[in-house]
């Protein structure tokens, strides 16, 4: 049997090419998201391996949470230097410190930009302790500063000229000294990292008398343990010593944890694909079996028991998925690289990484392929081993349907897919739970409708093909071909479908957060300006907001800042802004209390953290910050929109006292009475110069811009199902191929009584079109009820209202047009070529 299987195989290539493609696809995808994961992991490995190689302890400030997401290392003070300086055993021991943030401007004036790795800043020290070389050029002095040579060579530095560097505080000028290298080969991975002399450098970031880290290299004679034991014991509280080992294993963990964020997204999306193409294995094998009657009835009739061809097809299917497997391998590599470039299009801003294939990816690859193609054809495989021996005395025999099972069948799978799916969006499950919930949910809601769906596919085939009749007889056989052969039509459609129905899903609640910003916008914000970082990074000076509340343009204007605090244990986002500028720039619909009655020992909640905590006005609240101190707060009013406050706000002048940061995420502005848009405009552009980093945008630029992070996560979506939607057009396409294959004695014979090779070309495309918007029409209506739950699970604070992107469904519904017609190319010209003579003779 086995060697049946093989010559199944090797007598019908074709088919064998066809079907492994849509396998390779899939398994390249999910190849590359360990690619992408494995590569990524090993590139941050090695950097932080090669920053700490020279260290053997390392003393830096301790607490038990950070006070915000931008908060680099705790700053201890200086004085401990010189203290660790005179341990014994300690070889030589320098200070640092380094930020995010600071940003070099180009001599053509735009400031460097960076919407992934970070724009670095640190204190120059000339010790074999720091990671950078010096390759070119002087240390810096003061007014100088020294640059990573990648950047230099990019972005077109060059050593001896002047550039404006912005810190968090302003903007100032410095003269390029030298050039500098990150280990041997620079390896920053994307980041852009200047360094300056130390005593500058701490007066620009306000942190004279501080230092982050001391990094220590111990005697040959005393171990990293010992010495790091001897030095903790002279630390004060709240600084610890540790070995360069846990700085590594700490660092390797903290980036672990975001690639493998990245990794398990790209492998959803991976395990989507992998989806749509068992539905069209399934779809070929069952079209196959078909077709193969009277082959597997004569194995029957000499002797082949029901398990043998089973086990045949299965076979089959094994041999597939092996080759896939194989090639899928080399595939992913390729696709890994694609989509690290696409992914940097949009602005993930991934560095560069070697093409890591491990044993695990290829056992992997192995498992996915070929349980993903045995999976697939156990359905087909067992209505193989029903084909009787009888069944080779017969000219056209076919298996019979079971309808009232599909039904049965069918319709559990869906229901219990719902069922499902509302447990996992309205129930209390979360992390993996919640995603196997709602995955498994949603695989068997797509497996039931695909199941019921040939009960429907005829008269939706024909209300949709109904425009055809009026192109004659080749449109009218167009439509009751599509009609009539209602299983083919549902099983080519069932890929489309669900491709489609994650692209409408996504539409739909991207459509509704739209619609949500779009109404809470409208009524919460009353500022006339907004001015804030144009991408990911730390902030910018609070000076910006100061010399904008002094001027006679301005007679409101509040600062806004983003940390983190802990309330009865748990830690919570909190912002702070200016208490007496809020009312008026900000409406957070306050249901209780008043925003004009918060006072700088006063406290925001939004209803959710009040409702938690049973909290109403006028009641304490004792919250802790990261610094070590807590303080007790006055609720002063209760909100419904934390769109822009969130749930938890403090003034800054809380902020200030109990925060070391001091830059501002964002700034609302309000116009004076009587002050034109232009003047304030003008004195706006004016105060910002020392911050080139900043966008200033009124309400209608503002507004826009939250709806196109919208937008950008909504391509970032639809660009990773693409590979499904590949696979459900490559699905089309084989079965309208293997349609023509099976229908060559009807065409054939249509030829005969006059058919021309343009209509019966154009039949077979017509026929394809159909199939695809049946598979167009039937996942756009799954993917709206999909986001319809969806958005009635996600919190009202987020998304309160439901909208349906019906120029987006339009589109899809057009580009479904597109698939269905160049899908059906090959077969249409396969069909038009027969020899008409042939075709009548075939059996």
């Amino acid at each position: 049997m086995f060697r049946i299987s093989l010559k199944s195989i090797l007598g019908h290539k074709f088919r064998f090419l066809l079907t492994l493609a849509a396998v390779v696809l899939g398994v390249g995808f999910v190849v590359a998201s360990f690619v992408i994961r494995d590569g990524l992991k090993e590139t941050f490995n090695s950097l932080i391996e090669d920053i700490n190689a020279d260290t053997d302890v390392q003393v830096r400030g301790f607490v038990e949470f950070s006070e915000s997401d931008f908060q680099d290392d705790p700053l201890i003070d200086e004085t401990i230097l010189a203290e660790v300086q005179s341990i014994e055993g300690v070889a030589e021991a320098i200070g640092g410190a380094g930020f995010g943030g600071i940003i070099p401007i180009r001599a053509d004036g735009n400031p460097l930009e960076s919407f992934g790795p970070p724009l670095l800043g640190f204190n120059y020290i000339d010790s074999a302790l720091t990671p950078t070389r010096l390759v070119e050029g002087a240390p810096p002095e003061r007014g100088e500063f020294v640059l990573d040579i990648t950047t230099a060579e990019d972005k077109g530095f060059v050593i001896g000229e002047r550039y404006d560097v912005v810190f968090p505080g302003g903007r100032e000028s410095f003269t390029l000294s030298g050039l500098v290298s990150l280990g041997d080969g620079n390896a920053t991975v994307g980041a852009v990292l200047t360094a300056y002399e130390t005593s500058q450098f701490q007066e620009l970031t306000d942190t004279v008398g501080r230092i982050q880290t001391i990094s220590i290299r111990a005697d040959p004679d005393v171990g990293a343990t010992e010495l790091a034991a001897r030095i903790q014991a002279q630390l004060p509280d709240g600084v610890e010593a540790v070995t360069s080992d846990t700085v590594i294993e700490e660092g390797q963990a903290d980036f672990g944890q975001i690639v493998d964020i990245l990794g398990g997204v790209l492998t959803g999306f991976a395990l989507v694909s992998l989806l749509v193409a068992s539905f069209l294995i399934s779809n070929i094998f069952n079209i196959t079996i078909g077709q193969r009657v009277r082959e597997l009835a004569l194995l029957r009739a000499m002797g082949a028991t029901t398990t043998q061809v089973r086990v045949s097809v299965l076979t089959e299917a094994g041999l597939i998925g092996l080759t896939a497997a194989a090639l899928g391998i080399g595939f992913g590599a390729v696709v890994a690289l694609g989509l690290r470039a696409a992914l940097n299009a949009v602005g993930f801003g991934l560095p560069a990484f070697g093409i890591n294939i491990s044993a695990g990816t290829i056992i992997t690859a192995l498992i996915v392929a070929i349980g993903v193609t045995l999976l697939a054809s156990l359905l087909p495989a067992f209505q193989a081993g029903r084909v009787p021996p009888v069944a080779a005395m017969h000219d056209g025999y076919q298996l019979p349907i079971r309808r009232k099972a599909r039904r049965v069948l069918g319709g559990a799978m869906t229901s219990f897919g719902v069922l499902l799916m509302l447990v996992g969006l309205f129930g209390s499950t979360s992390g993996f739970g919640l995603i196997a919930v709602l995955g498994g949910g949603s695989v068997l809601v797509f497996v039931g409708i695909t199941t019921l769906s040939p009960l429907f596919a005829s008269p939706v085939v024909r209300t949709i093909g109904s425009p055809l009749r009026k192109f004659g007889f080749t449109g009218r056989l167009a439509q009751e071909n599509a009609a009539g052969s209602a299983h083919k039509t549902a099983s080519a459609a069932g890929a489309l479908m669900i491709g489609l129905a994650l692209v409408a899903a996504a539409g739909v609640v991207g459509a509704s957060l739209k619609q949500s910003l779009s109404n809470t916008l409208d009524t919460s914000i009353q500022a006339d300006f907004f001015i804030g970082q144009g991408g990911p990074g730390t902030g910018f000076g609070s000076s910006l907001a100061r010399d904008l509340r002094a001027t006679d343009e301005f007679d409101q204007v509040a600062a806004f800042r983003v940390g983190k605090m802990r309330v009865g244990g748990d830690t919570k986002d909190v912002f702070a802004t200016n208490f007496d500028q809020l009312d008026g720039l900000i409406d957070p619909d306050v249901v209780s209390g008043s925003l004009s009655d918060a006072a700088p020992a006063s406290i925001l909640l939004h209803e959710d953290p009040a409702s938690d905590l049973g909290a109403s006005i006028g009641d304490p609240i004792v919250v802790e910050f990261a610094s070590g101190g807590s303080t007790e707060l006055t609720v002063a009013a209760i909100y419904t929109d934390a769109l822009i406050l969130g749930n938890w706000v403090i003034d800054i002048a809380v902020w200030d006292e109990y925060f070391s940061l001091d830059s501002d995420l964002f700034v609302a502005a309000k116009i004076a009475d009587g002050v034109e848009i232009s003047a304030a405009q003008q004195t706006l552009n004016a105060l910002s110069v020392d911050f080139p980093q900043v966008d200033i945008q009124d309400q209608a630029e503002f507004q826009r811009s939250q709806e196109n992070q919208v937008d950008s996560l909504l391509n970032v979506i639809n660009m990773m199902l693409l590979f499904a939607l590949v696979i459900a057009l490559l699905g089309i396409a084989i079965t309208m191929t293997l349609a023509v294959f099976e229908r060559t004695r009807e065409i054939g014979m249509l030829r005969a009584v006059g058919m021309t090779r343009k209509q019966a070309r154009w039949m077979i495309i017509a026929e394809s079109v159909l199939v695809a918007l049946f598979g167009a029409a039937l996942g756009l209506s799954v993917g709206v009820l999909f986001g319809w739950a969806a958005v009635s699970a996600i919190p009202d604070s987020v998304v309160n209202t439901f909208a349906i992107p019906w120029i987006s469904l339009i589109f899809a519904l057009v580009i479904s047009a597109v698939i269905g017609v160049v899908a059906g190319l090959f077969p249409a010209w396969r069909a038009g070529r027969m020899n008409v003579l042939d075709a009548i003779s075939h059996l």
